[in-house]
């Protein structure tokens, strides 16, 4: 028996020696998953380099850890639609203000301030929600994270 935890052999009582768990033995007729067969685990170097390199969640939803991928999917698409209506409405409050004062001598308009405001929020989330993706695949890399969302440790 495999532990169901860090995927090392377990002890006949179903305590891993390796991380100390208790593991239950499955039901009768449900085959257990095979460890360390080959092409039965995900690719740890393919998980790291996707969450380092191209984010949006695609390592979770590779690894099967679907709702932190949906919420960092999520969080990174409604940044980006956050962002992109702040640069629109910055840039027509610039122009309107522009048109009005060519020097701007009143200073920026509220609406610019808004849009400006709503660019720089969407670009701290999507920055620290990159930062996370970057930690995930430093720590799949590194083993930390050493199985996916099935259990199946990682090759």
């Amino acid at each position: 028996m495999f532990c169901n935890n860090c995927g090392q052999q377990a002890g006949a009582d179903g305590f891993c020696s390796s991380c100390g768990t208790q593991n239950i033995a499955p039901a009768q007729g449900v085959q257990p998953h095979a460890p360390h067969m080959a092409g039965a685990g995900k690719s740890k170097v393919a998980a790291g380099i996707i969450a380092i390199f191209i984010g949006y969640g695609i390592h979770n939803f590779y690894l099967g850890y679907i709702k932190k991928a949906a919420i960092q999917l999520g969080l990174m698409l409604i940044s980006t639609v956050i962002m992109i209506i702040g640069a629109v409405v910055f840039s027509f409050a610039i122009v309107d203000a522009a048109l009005l004062d060519p020097y701007l001598y009143y200073g920026l308009p509220s609406d610019a301030m808004a849009g400006m405001a709503m660019m720089i929020i969407s670009g701290i989330v999507m920055f620290a929600t990159h930062i996370f993706e970057i930690i995930d695949g430093i720590r799949i890399l590194t083993g930390s994270i050493n199985v996916d969302g099935r259990g199946n440790p990682l090759i």
